[in-house]
Formats: structure tokens, sequence, C-alpha cells
């Protein structure tokens, strides 16, 4: 019977023991679970059962738990001193029965720089987040005067934004235009023309289809083969053309009828273009002669072929084009 009631007696402790420990770790995660909650959600002004009056200094009246809501002096404090990042500063807590909140449990900006509501002056406070989500600075006092002048100790102000000045952007001043001119605005192939440029305001040039030689300004000889355009362009980006018309001397000759009967004549008529590079022009044939850069003659009577021959010489060589006069058959009977 003794040992019965022994047995019983311990086997009894040891499940009292069991079910306090039991109690005590359900006890400890409410509160932790409890305190959280109003860590992050007890800011606020006004409660109901007790929960918190609206600020921190309102925290021990709000703790008596009588279901009536009190309001302490300055409530309202928290939403007028709320950081920019959190949100009021009221805490409900039974940290003092564990020692404090984890940092675990703190909200995602705990720790960082903060800034109070500014004040009519634009001014702010800086601070630190604390670990429900408030930030530990306060709106600055007032000034009682203007708004210039030194700021508190951790103050900052902000600049009145303003509007950029947008201006309509102004073309840019076209640069003046270079001379460009040459000697003579048609030429004959194989002759040359010379081509006087001149930039202004500029420390160089180049030219297209000729070389300038990188100067500002000169002269220079070219001789095209075709008609040709030539451009100058200046360092500050003026430009300017002119064009040279080049012509090859052509000569041209002609016999009228071009077959006779023996003892008849043909007109010869002939010309010439390009003609400022020609010197002078002659045709000569049987029986025939005549001078000029275009003309006709009638030849003497033909009695048999005659070739009459334009012969014009340049400043470049000797040209020459000719025209043939035939017979007509004579028929005779045996």
């Amino acid at each position: 019977m003794f040992l019965f009631s022994t047995k019983k007696s311990f086997y009894g402790k040891r499940e009292s023991t069991i079910f306090f420990v039991l109690i005590s770790v359900v006890i400890l995660l409410l509160l932790l679970s409890f305190n959280f909650v109003f860590a992050n959600g007890g800011a606020g002004g006004g409660s109901d059962g007790g929960s918190g009056a609206g600020d921190g200094d309102a925290a021990a009246e709000a703790s008596s738990g009588s279901g009536s809501s009190s309001t302490a002096p300055g409530t309202g404090a928290a939403a007028e001193n709320a950081g920019e990042i959190g949100g009021g500063d009221v805490i409900f807590s039974f940290s003092a029965f564990i020692g404090g909140i984890p940092e675990e449990f703190c909200g995602p900006n705990y720790g960082r720089t903060c800034f109070s509501r500014a004040n009519s002056c634009n001014e702010k406070n800086r601070g630190t987040m604390q670990c429900n989500e408030t930030c530990s600075a306060r709106v600055p006092a007032e000034r009682a005067g203007s708004c210039t002048g030194a700021l508190p100790e951790n103050s900052t102000r902000r600049a009145p934004s303003q509007k950029a000045l947008t201006q309509p952007l102004r073309p840019a001043p076209t640069p003046p235009s270079p001379s460009l001119s040459s000697s003579n605005a048609s030429i004959i192939g194989g002759n040359s023309a010379t081509l006087t440029f001149s930039c202004v305001d500029s420390t160089s040039s180049s030219g297209v289809n000729f070389s300038t030689g990188g100067a500002p300004s000169g002269t220079v000889v070219v001789s095209p083969l075709v008609t040709t355009q030539f451009i100058v362009i200046c360092s500050n980006g003026g430009q300017n053309f002119v064009n040279v018309n080049v012509f090859w001397p052509v000569l041209d000759i002609s016999a009228n009828p071009t077959r006779v009967k023996s003892g008849n004549v043909s007109l010869i008529t002939w010309s010439t273009l390009g003609d400022d590079d020609i010197l002078s022009c002659t045709v000569s044939g049987p029986n025939f002669f005549a001078s000029g850069k275009s003309g006709s003659k009638t030849t003497a009577p033909i009695t048999e072929e005659s070739t009459y021959t334009l012969t014009c010489p340049t400043t470049e060589n000797t040209m020459s084009e000719s025209a043939t006069v035939t017979l007509v058959p004579a028929f005779e009977e045996f």
C-alpha cells in the first residue's frame, strides 16, 4: 500500500511538472504573438478594451483594460510626428515581461534613416525607424519669424520645386558662302580653266573634283575632259560651286550633189563647232580654195572624182574633215 501511494505521488508530480512547462510555453508564445500584433498595428488614436490611447504617453493608462477609451494629453501626436516611412509611434507591448522584441519580429524598415513630417517652413527632422515601423523623429518646432536662417541640428529643408525653364532652340547660323569662279565657263576638250576660290572666316578648305591643298583661298588650274561641277567646302561649313562646260571641236563639210555628170559643178558647205579653240580654217580641192570657219562655195566644173578637205588648226593640234564628189558613169555603145 505504501509502495503504491509513493508511486502514484511520484507520477502525479511528474505529470504536474510537464503540464506546468507546457502551460508556460503556451503563455510565452501567446505573449510573443500578442506583443508582435500590437507592435505592428497598435499605432493610431484611440482604442477600445484598453488596447491603447493613441500615443506613447497614453500606453500606461490604456493598459488597465477597463473596456473604455481613454485619451491622454497630446492625443494624435503619433500621427503628427510619424516618419515618412513608418506609421504612428504607439506601442502597446508586453515585451517588459520577456526582455524586449526580438529583431526578427521587427518590420522591414527597422533601423533605417527616416524623416518627420515637415513644418510650415518645409523643415524636417532626421531619425531612425523603430521596430514598430515608426520614425523616432518629431516634427520641428515652428519658427517665430521667417523661415530663413540656420537649421536646427539633424534638420533638413527641401528646396521649393521649380519648373525647368525651356526655350525654343535657335537654328545654327548659316556660315558665309565662299567665292568660287572659273576663268572660262566653257572650254574645248583638252584645254584648261583657272578656278579662283576664297573662304570667309575659315582656316582651311577642301575641294570636290579639284584640290585646294587645304588653303582657305587660292587659284587652281583644271583641265576637265567633260562638263564638270567644281565645289569648294570651307572649314566653317560654307560651300559654293561652279560649272565648267567642255566642248570638243567639231568640223563638218558636205557637197551637194555628191554625184555629177562630167563638167557639172557641186556646192561645198562647211562649218565648225567649238570654234573658240579653232585658229582658222581652209577648204581645198581640185581647182578649189576657200577660207573661214564656216561658209559655202561652188566648185569649178568637175571632170573627175574630186575630194574637198576642211582643215582647221587649233591650239592643241590640227583637225580636218573631207567630202567627195563622184561622176555619173558615161555609157558608150559598141
